[in-house]
């Protein structure tokens, strides 16, 4: 990212107060950004003075989103909100399309009424994709059509983003862009049915972690390397309407591993401490994907993007960060001294 532009820039984003969403906010800031978060949580770390604002509320209340929105009069706009969760999608999938969908219109309809030149970028899901399983990595040109319903919520928002650049962002010269990352991981993670929180979870409470998909492969990521992505594209968009589109942001091949290998590489951390078990009974009448790759030839070659940290180096940073987590003070610390180092294996490289 380049720190001068992001200086005193008027960045909105929804979902602030979610995993990805809390290292945006917290990168922005040490950038000097002006920051407005609009989430249906509040969001926890308050020492940000006067730099940073938000407001909780539901990205399906289509008035409140636009006033917010319409008062701030932002310089970019992320739209993270979302329903994020396969299998709460199959409890709720009327809810999941609902928010991931809905959700995204409403930034759409009310980016394109502002009468400004801003930029636009939605974030959606690597799982956007038609996977049929063919161990092939997925390019920004293949099938969107998810199997399951957060799956296939996160296609439907692309194809509405897609329309909406054609039908109206294109004519009123306003760039947007779509932005598809892989598994990303970090300190901080919280969500239920996610790999990482779970094996904290069940390292606190002595409990197994058990594995409903041991053999499945994901392109795992640390939490800035697709953020560093998000901010870069952003700055193009801005400046250059020909960035508009979709684009995919997925780590080194080396990173791309199962879920059992990335654990139990993780557990020696600690000692082994957590017992490791698997049972792929309990996912029987969901279809999560084998095996998912993403190809990111148009990032690395056009934006200039490229992932920058192994999947060691990410498993020490989210270790590090976890080991500090009941200190808030500490933790926020850590979670700014880890964005130094990103920072610093960027310019090491350039």
């Amino acid at each position: 990212m380049n720190s001068e532009f992001w200086n005193n820039k008027k960045v909105f984003i929804t979902g602030h107060s979610g995993f990805k969403g809390r290292w945006l906010v917290h990168w922005l800031l040490k950038n000097q950004a002006i920051v407005f978060g609009f989430s249906d949580t509040l969001f926890a770390d308050t020492k940000f003075g006067e730099s940073f604002s938000s407001i909780q509320g539901d990205i399906r209340n289509f008035d409140l989103l636009k006033e917010k929105i319409d008062s701030f009069q932002p310089d970019v706009i992320f739209h993270l909100a979302a329903q994020p969760l396969v299998r709460e999608s199959y409890a709720n999938p009327r809810e999941s399309f609902n928010v991931n969908v809905m959700g995204t219109v409403n930034i759409l309809e009310i980016s394109r009424e502002l009468n400004y030149h801003h930029a636009t970028v939605i974030i959606t899901s690597d799982k956007c994709y038609q996977n049929d399983e063919l161990g092939m990595p997925f390019n920004e040109l293949d099938p969107l059509m998810g199997k399951d319903p957060y799956s296939n919520s996160k296609s439907c928002a692309e194809l509405v983003t897609y329309s909406y650049l054609h039908s109206f962002f294109n004519d009123l010269k306003l760039p947007v862009v779509t932005v598809r990352a892989g598994n990303v991981i970090g300190g901080g993670d919280y969500s239920d049915d996610r790999i990482i929180p779970d094996f904290f979870r069940a390292l606190e409470n002595k409990t197994p972690l058990v594995l409903r998909y041991p053999q499945a492969i994901r392109p795992w990521q640390f939490v800035l390397e697709p953020l560093n992505g998000y901010l870069m594209l952003a700055e193009k968009i801005y400046e250059d309407m020909s960035f508009s589109g979709s684009w995919n942001f997925g780590p080194p091949s080396e990173n791309e591993v199962t879920v059992h290998e990335l654990v139990s590489e993780l557990n020696k951390k600690f000692n082994n401490a957590v017992d490791i078990q698997i049972d792929t009974s309990c996912s029987q009448g969901m279809v999560e994907s084998t095996y998912l790759k993403l190809d990111c030839e148009k990032s690395i070659n056009f934006l200039k993007w490229k992932p920058f940290l192994n999947i060691e180096q990410t498993l020490d940073l989210i270790a590090k960060w976890y080991e500090l987590e009941k200190d808030g003070e500490k933790s926020l610390q850590e979670t700014y001294r880890q964005i130094d180092y990103f920072e610093n294996s960027i310019s090491a490289e350039n």
